[in-house]
């Protein structure tokens, strides 16, 4: 019979390996775990790749649609047909023109992505190839997007050689038979490139084909770049305003749109951390005989608070209330007193009332839509 001592010694040892075995367990089923979510997590970013090209392609659909409908006699080119069967078949001709439409959408969505870009250019003279500096970059995802779709994201040695081809750099451990690895921060760049890409198009197409409402055009494009400004995205604010700025004159429906693209410009520039490009563009344009508004905007961007602060109260209401709140070109003049007494003088309002009551809704709007305030520059 065992002592009372070795009992507890026993007892005590088969404790221990038990709360060992429990704590390495622990840690291998935390190990399985943290495996099981970085796998999701890559096969996530794999299938988000492939559906922002299939987003892309959508919105290349529905604005081909809306344009041939509108223009139907744009489907003359190129000797567009349809089977005799079909067009005994079809009930009026809107419904031949219909089934011309989408046999013509999708012949353009079948070619490579470069030739779906060359036929936007060859037909609509938008200027994609030329001018969008990150173009190789574009393909790159499309042709990435195929990997993930064809080979589960196992990387070709044709991927490669295109890669080489275009001068796009991938990193060192990426070869021949490796899985593609597409990071957060690779992520969110090829968001922002779809997001010029699909603005350029659409701005281009809506220029050039609705030239009676170009002013509409320039407001949505003040209001996008804006609502990327409030959020201090900074560097897609300036491939915004950079297109809106190097657009041609008959493409802008008047001056006040061009000198509103170069301010908020330049407010990427400042707050982008680029002030050699800042200065260069304020002092490239003549702003003789520029309205107060524009005197005010200059005056900030090069830090001339006294002059801002004594346009503010000369100004009162033909400024914007939400320029006070929001606009990024105030950031640090709402440090100055004399700030808030403008705004009190023209509005009768508490500016400290006025920004705390509004930061909920400002938040919320501006994760909701880039369009959700109006620009501080327009007229009131």
């Amino acid at each position: 019979m065992k002592s009372l001592h070795e009992t507890v010694e026993l007892f005590t040892t088969s404790a221990k390996k038990k709360d060992i075995t429990l704590v390495l367990r622990g840690a291998q089923r935390l190990a399985d775990i943290v495996g099981s979510l970085n796998r999701g997590q890559t096969m996530y970013r794999q299938h988000a790749v492939v559906l922002l090209v299939s987003r892309f392609e959508n919105f290349i659909s529905d604005s081909l649609r809306a344009i041939y409908a509108s223009s139907p006699t744009r489907l003359r080119a190129g000797g567009k047909s349809l089977p005799y069967e079909e067009l005994l078949d079809a009930k009026s001709i809107d419904e031949v023109i219909n089934r011309l439409i989408e046999k013509e959408i999708d012949r353009i969505l079948r070619e490579a992505p470069d030739s779906i870009i060359s036929t936007l250019d060859d037909q609509f003279k938008l200027g994609i190839r030329e001018n969008f500096r990150d173009y190789n970059r574009f393909l790159d995802i499309c042709d990435q997007r195929n990997l993930f779709v064809h080979t589960g994201g196992a990387i070709t040695r044709q991927y490669l050689e295109v890669c080489k081809k275009r001068g796009v750099e991938l990193p060192p451990d990426q070869k021949a038979g490796t899985k593609l690895h597409v990071e957060i921060p690779r992520y969110d760049i090829y968001c922002d490139t779809f997001t010029e890409m699909g603005l350029r198009i659409g701005q281009g197409l809506a220029r050039r084909l609705f030239a009676d409402q170009v002013e509409v055009a320039d407001q949505h494009l003040l209001m996008f770049g804006y609502g990327l400004l409030r959020s201090e995205r900074w560097h897609m604010a300036e491939a915004v305003f950079t297109f809106a700025i190097n657009l041609p004159d008959k493409f802008i429906s008047n001056d006040s749109f061009r000198k509103m693209f170069l301010v908020d410009l330049a407010i990427a520039y400042k707050w982008g951390g680029q002030p050699e490009k800042l200065k260069a563009l304020l002092t490239g344009v003549d702003w003789t005989g520029a309205a107060d508004k524009f005197n005010l905007a200059l005056h900030t961007l090069r830090d001339e608070h006294p002059q801002a602060i004594k346009l503010l109260f000369e100004m009162g209401r033909s400024l914007e209330e939400n320029a006070y709140t929001d606009w990024p070109l105030f950031r640090d003049l709402r440090k100055n007193p004399e700030f808030a007494r403008a705004f009190k003088k023209a509005y009768r309002k508490t500016l400290a009332y006025e920004m705390i009551s509004g930061a909920k809704q400002t938040a919320a709007q501006a994760a909701a839509s880039p369009r959700s305030k109006a620009t501080p520059l327009r007229e009131t």
